[in-house]
């Protein structure tokens, strides 16, 4: 067993982090879109880490996205994560989330083989405008309005379960304790043994009272990659993007993982963060435990942050610079809210729910 495999196992994660998948070219993904949805159009390939997402230009100036997803993703949660963006649908429309187009079959979802043991999930959703918000400079009404927008997306899937909600991820923060043995592929040393202090006082402090605190079906993964701002008010949030972290989890870990996404760079950096909770509290308030807990919540999830690319750096030599993209900027974060006052970053937070 490699080293990878031998991580991967004792995490119980899924293949679909370490296993690579065959290209498909745009020309397959327009057959594709014409065969399921009857509706012919010029396929444009989008960077993705392990699907293959295609924006889809139609005749009729409609656009959509094409998700084929990769190969060892279980289908049980592509299920749910098309299920989750129909039941928002219903239960908040007016929430910028993609819709799902239905195949000619009435199908919100289809299989298709791409060669001898390779069948895949294929979706088609509304393609969203806007500007991705990691392309636009924020500002603290904007920051607010994302926030607003998570609580937003949290309550209209507040009653929406599934039989895979509850599977095993990595990004989970509840299970951040298991991401130990993958410190080891970080190359730093001082900063190995910042994460490895950080998970130990998750372990010992933050595990067992997260363990008690409400959870639901939440996103999982608002970053400033799956958030679009409107190109003309960039305060204002026009969709949310990537269902594909969906997870039951504790509500105060999402916020948490908003938060991480909205830092600022330098002394000042958290300022940021305090934008998102407020904005969120004033929609959907957080327990005082809640916000107790939460700046730990947000060094932990920035440490799994650098310790998860890492090791899929490690993993996948060949995508690297992808993978790593955002990482330098994340230590850097990482290392400056190490040194801030912890007491007095939980006062903040507490003050920032009051205003």
């Amino acid at each position: 067993m490699t080293m990878a495999s031998d991580k991967e196992s004792q995490l119980g994660k899924s293949k679909s982090f370490a296993v690579a998948s065959a290209s498909i070219s745009t020309s397959t993904a327009e057959d594709i879109f014409l065969q399921y949805y009857g509706l012919k159009g010029i396929a444009y390939a989008l960077a993705a880490e392990r699907d293959h997402n295609f924006r889809i230009r139609c005749d009729n100036d409609r656009e959509y996205l094409l998700r084929i997803v990769h190969p060892s993703e279980d289908p049980r949660l592509t299920e749910m994560q098309t299920q989750a963006m129909l039941h928002v649908a219903k239960t908040a429309p007016d929430l910028p989330v993609q819709r799902v187009l239905l195949s000619v079959d009435g199908m919100p979802e289809v299989r298709r083989a791409f060669g001898t043991g390779d069948e895949r999930t294929i979706r088609a959703v509304s393609f969203l405008q806007g500007v991705l918000q990691r392309d636009r400079r924020s500002d603290a009404s904007q920051r607010q309005n994302v926030g607003k927008a998570l609580a937003r997306l949290q309550l209209a899937l507040e009653d929406f379960n599934h039989p895979s909600s509850e599977h095993e991820l990595i990004w989970d923060l509840r299970r951040a304790s298991a991401l130990r043995p993958l410190v080891a592929t970080v190359d730093d040393a001082e900063l190995r043994i910042s994460l490895e202090r950080q998970l130990d006082h998750f372990d010992a402090k933050i595990s067992a009272v997260l363990q008690t605190q409400r959870r639901q079906v939440v996103h999982n993964d608002l970053s400033s990659d799956n958030i679009l701002v409107s190109s003309s008010a960039p305060a204002d949030v026009t969709g949310i993007l990537d269902f594909g972290d969906l997870v039951k989890t504790s509500v105060c870990a999402d916020v948490a993982i908003g938060a991480v996404y909205q830092l600022q760079d330098g002394p000042e950096a958290f300022e940021g963060a305090l934008d998102l909770i407020s904005g969120f509290n004033s929609v959907r308030q957080l327990f005082k435990v809640e916000q107790e807990i939460l700046f730990d919540l947000i060094l932990t999830r920035m440490a799994a942050r650098i310790i998860i690319t890492e090791w899929r750096a490690s993993v996948h030599p060949e995508n690297r610079r992808y993978i790593l993209r955002n990482t330098p900027r994340a230590r850097q974060q990482f290392q400056t809210l190490l040194h801030q006052d912890k007491a007095s970053a939980t006062a903040s937070i507490i003050k920032a729910c009051l205003s």
